[in-house]
């Protein structure tokens, strides 16, 4: 077992065996209450995820190929399904995890399917509700401080911004 995330009092976590290769898994604690949530790539491979975050109960991550985009899961297979075809930004994350909850939110550095860069996005963990935040690209070094978060974005120059969250803000 690995890549273990807490979501509210359940743990999410990927395991391996030989038959049905690495999955899905949340436990309570208990052994009765331990079971796989559900085989995402059937058969003996396995899939991995290098991103993850508890949004409101519910774990939000970024599978590794051959899966894509932003997941949810619930602890059900499903509650279990790809809420956005954008790719969580995991290779070379250059400051802490590519995940940031902030409030009722996740701000995350994505790229869309046909875009070339990473931007900033922010998901509410649902489809409708995951939206680009920043169309400037490579935002990274996010630092919360108060009621808003601060990192940098773009290329040459490096610009400093602030966001709520928001595209207003």
């Amino acid at each position: 077992p690995g890549s273990f995330q807490p979501v509210g009092d359940r743990l999410f976590f990927l395991a391996r065996d030989p038959i049905e290769g690495g999955d899905l898994w949340v436990s309570d604690g208990t052994g009765p209450g331990t079971d796989r949530v559900v085989d995402l790539r059937p058969g003996p491979d396995s899939f991995s995820y290098g991103a993850s975050a508890d949004l409101g109960g519910v774990l939000l991550f970024g599978p590794n190929w051959p899966l894509s985009g932003l997941w949810r899961s619930d602890g059900t297979p499903a509650g279990t399904y790809s809420i956005s075809p954008v790719e969580p930004w995991q290779n070379s994350w250059p400051q802490g995890a590519p995940f940031l909850v902030f409030g009722d939110r996740l701000l995350f550095w994505g790229r869309a399917p046909s875009a070339p860069d990473a931007t900033l996005w922010v998901s509410d963990g649902t489809p409708t509700g995951t939206t680009e935040l920043l169309p400037q690209a490579a935002p990274w070094n996010f630092a919360r401080c108060g009621d808003a978060v601060y990192f940098s974005a773009g290329y040459f120059p490096r610009l400093l911004y602030r966001t709520q969250g928001t595209p207003e803000t």
